[in-house]
């Protein structure tokens, strides 16, 4: 059989226990630079000619999802990305990622449910450098399949935008590397503090994961050949990718926690809930929930809210740090 010919890689050909073959990428100066610069990291460490580290949330890019692999490499076609869209992501991290890291992952099936009528897939990436050494874990999942009688729809550019009724408008202005924000300690730290918030505008662009794409470009990816008419109705999707908004999430949380808090037992989850659409300027604001200390490492637990310049919510998080 051809690959032509081969089955749909959709949510009933999927089985846990499926996986793809190992990719390996390496941890350049030029990516973590690139990086750090979209997720508007101000670590100057990150942009420096020899950057001694990247951001955790590099392990997106140097170990990604690769459902392609997946479906190819159980005789399947894989389903395009915009047919099944981002959930959630939860990345756990076990080594810091160095300079000249070569790390290798491989994507397997972790689980597959329905929830409320939807479908959804998980996929589990184990990320090890070129010494053997776990790096992290990360957990995408996606929806495969959306309950017929509950099908989301895409807003119309007509439609009017009004803010939701339980969060304010957030302020325009982006967030700057010149905005001081005062590093905590463990010791510091009291539950109910608040993170220092992290502003971010999308512009009239499309960005698939920090990467500029042409609407026309955009268009063609997403058009009505590309899907089975009316199973998934998100036609064009817009604006910026979870695992992007993840990496300012990152940026965030070093802004105001010391740098590489999230390596040696942190995580960090983001659950989508509107799209980041091109336009938008989403405000994401964290509170600390819990600090405790377990087997000898000091953690902080922190919930985090995104919020669009209406004030509608458009994804949750949970982050641990380890201090």
């Amino acid at each position: 059989m051809t690959l032509t010919e081969a089955r749909t890689w959709d949510y009933e050909a999927v089985e846990v226990g499926q996986r793809a073959q190992p990719i390996v990428k390496e941890a350049t100066p030029d990516s973590i630079v690139r990086h750090a610069s979209t997720s508007r990291s101000t670590n100057p460490d990150h942009f420096s000619d020899a950057p001694p580290f990247a951001m955790p949330t590099q392990i997106f890019s140097l170990a990604p999802k690769n459902r392609a692999g997946v479906a190819e490499n159980n005789g399947m076609t894989v389903i395009t990305a915009h047919a099944t869209p981002f959930a959630k992501a939860e990345g756990r991290w076990f080594a810091p990622i160095r300079l000249g890291d070569t790390v290798t992952s491989v994507a397997t099936v972790l689980e597959k449910y329905e929830r409320r009528g939807n479908k959804f897939v998980t996929l589990r990436l184990e990320a090890h450098n070129d010494g053997g050494e776990k790096l992290a874990e990360i957990d995408h999942t996606s929806i495969f399949e959306f309950r017929k009688t509950d099908q989301p729809r895409p807003d119309s550019r007509a439609a009017p935008r009004r803010p939701g009724p339980d969060l304010e408008p957030s302020p325009l202005r982006e967030t700057s590397p010149d905005d001081a924000v005062e590093t905590v300690t463990f010791e510091t730290i009291e539950v109910g503090d608040a993170v220092h918030p992290f502003t971010i505008h999308s512009p009239l662009k499309t960005e698939v994961d920090g990467v500029a794409v042409p609407e026309d470009e955009i268009s063609a990816q997403s058009s009505e050949a590309n899907h089975e008419p009316g199973r998934f109705p998100w036609g064009r999707m817009h604006g910026v990718g979870g695992i992007t908004i993840m990496g300012y999430l990152d940026a965030m949380l070093h802004r105001w926690a010391p740098d590489g808090s999230l390596y040696g037992g942190g995580r960090l989850l983001f659950k989508a809930i509107k799209n980041f659409r091109p336009g938008d300027t989403n405000t994401y604001r964290g509170t600390v929930t819990a600090k405790r200390e377990r087997q000898g490492k000091r953690l902080v637990d922190i919930e985090i809210t995104g919020a669009n310049q209406l004030g509608q919510l458009t994804g949750v998080a949970e982050a641990t740090l380890v201090f």
